[in-house]
């Protein structure tokens, strides 16, 4: 599976697809360069939107990537690196190789893992508000 054809499969599942860079390329630049290969994303994070949010969020000891500041639940990237940022940080990563021919479905695995785990979140919360609403009227 190529990098279209996971897209395609991710989109198919409802999710939106992020590029989070350390360039300084702009983000039309980046949006421009890959609809040339047929890809479309959703957002791009690049240097300067990466440092504005960490400036915001008040992030002393500052990962070189900082995917909840911008709604991403799972940051695919090629470096252990930023696996332990994530989790220093708390953020969800696959590391993922170039030269390891099951990437895809590892980030495809990685996916089912996260969305599992936000659709219980999901569930907790809305116990949890329909039992406040009763709690109210009582």
């Amino acid at each position: 599976m190529g990098t279209r054809s996971l897209i395609s499969e991710l989109r198919r599942q409802g999710c939106s697809i992020w590029v989070y860079t350390s360039s300084g390329r702009t983000p039309s630049y980046i949006r421009r360069w890959l609809l040339l290969y047929g890809i479309r994303v959703d957002g791009v994070v690049n240097s300067v939107l990466h440092n504005r949010a960490l400036t915001v969020h008040g992030l002393s000891n500052a990962p070189s990537k900082y995917p909840p500041a911008f709604d991403i639940d799972l940051h695919v990237d090629d470096s252990e690196g930023v696996r332990i940022e994530g989790h220093d940080h708390g953020f969800r990563v696959v590391v993922v190789h170039p030269e390891d021919e099951r990437w895809a479905r590892k980030v495809l695995d990685a996916v089912a893992i996260v969305q599992a785990q936000l659709a219980w979140q999901q569930m907790f919360r809305h116990k949890e508000s329909v039992q406040q609403r009763e709690e109210a009227f009582n």
